[in-house]
């Protein structure tokens, strides 16, 4: 941790916020902290992030469209290549969780299908997320989930709007 905070208190703008080396320490812990709880959990679902998303968003597409997703759109949702989502889509043609339908109108058009195994995939990890998120937020009053979702809203709308505009890495 103490080479990160070095790192951080050489950027003028996390050196001016009113934040103690301490203070900063435990938050960016706590953020690894949460990357490990989100791997620990896929893990335990066996399932990579990126499956779970591919299958979730194009549920969630058929859901809202009543069609399925084409696998460009998928990509874009995802802020991923095109490749990347061609190389998820083999892994789960391959665990039978979706089935891959070239569109009727567009040839080239690819579109996923989930099946009833990947969606039953998709409802365990949501069904282990919400359930751990209710235990948690029972030690919580009303007042405080209030706060805790609107900062941490805030929070990744932000993070996501400086991502938009950072071009490299």
């Amino acid at each position: 941790m103490r080479y990160l905070l070095d790192f951080l208190n050489k950027r003028k703008p996390l050196a001016q916020n009113p934040l103690s080396n301490e203070q900063r320490g435990i938050f960016l812990n706590s953020l690894i902290r949460l990357m490990n709880v989100k791997s620990s959990v896929l893990e335990k679902c066996s399932a990579s992030h990126s499956e779970i998303m591919l299958m979730y968003i194009s549920l969630d597409w058929f859901a809202e469209h009543g069609e399925y997703i084409s696998a460009a759109q998928a990509a874009k949702m995802m802020g991923v290549s095109a490749p990347s989502v061609s190389r998820t889509l083999k892994s789960l043609e391959e665990k039978g969780l979706i089935k891959r339908d070239l569109d009727k109108n567009d040839r080239r058009s690819v579109r996923i299908i989930v099946t009833k195994s990947g969606e039953r995939r998709v409802k365990r990890v949501l069904d282990f997320i919400f359930g751990t998120l209710d235990n948690v937020c029972g030690e919580f009053s009303d007042e405080e989930i209030t706060s805790i979702v609107k900062l941490h809203c805030k929070f990744v709308d932000l993070l996501v709007k400086a991502n938009e505009r950072r071009t490299e890495c």
